[in-house]
């Protein structure tokens, strides 16, 4: 992941990783404060970004 994203994962894949079908799904999740990582806003940049190992670390524990 680290590879393809870099060390932070901007919003449209964030929505992709986390599984959501839209969007507005994931924005709905993110103000209800029920996204499974930390997700942040970059002063001067637009969207929400994660970081990527938090991104791999959950992924990783849903197959436990």
């Amino acid at each position: 992941m680290l590879e393809l994203y870099g060390p932070m994962v901007r919003a449209r894949a964030l929505v992709a990783a986390l599984g959501f079908k839209t969007y507005a799904a994931f924005y709905k999740a993110r103000r209800e404060e029920k996204l499974p990582v930390k997700v942040f806003d970059l002063e001067g940049r637009r969207g929400p970004f994660a970081r990527t190992t938090d991104i791999a670390d959950w992924l990783e524990s849903m197959s436990e």
